[in-house]
């Protein structure tokens, strides 16, 4: 069983495993409105994680700007952003390779 806390409209907007004060109302787990809820916090967190990768691209292309732009210089860095840095060029060159046809193997 799951408790709910339910909005002044009667939406649930948090679920807990522990009856509480917040947590009053108790249902099933596969309750239709414990499953929709559920279903929509993932959407949420999904949405969240593909924002994320959004923003690791333009932070990627950002620190390229600022060392092509001689603000910084890529030896300021820390070494384990160096590494992660180099890494991931590595990763998306191989990648670039493979959907441009120009490879028939992929090699890491």
């Amino acid at each position: 069983m799951l408790y709910v806390h339910r909005d002044e409209k009667g939406h649930i907007i948090s679920i807990s495993k522990i009856k509480d004060a917040q947590h009053p109302e108790e249902l099933p787990e596969k309750h239709p409105e414990i499953l929709l809820f559920t279903q929509a916090e993932n959407e949420r967190k999904a949405m969240f994680l593909q924002s994320d990768l959004q923003m690791i691209r333009v932070l990627d292309d950002l620190i390229d700007l600022l060392i092509q732009k001689h603000v910084i210089t890529f030896t300021e860095l820390p070494p384990f952003a160096q590494d992660k840095i180099l890494t991931r060029q590595h990763l998306r060159d191989k990648l670039a390779n493979l959907l441009s046809g120009e490879n028939d193997t992929i090699k890491l």
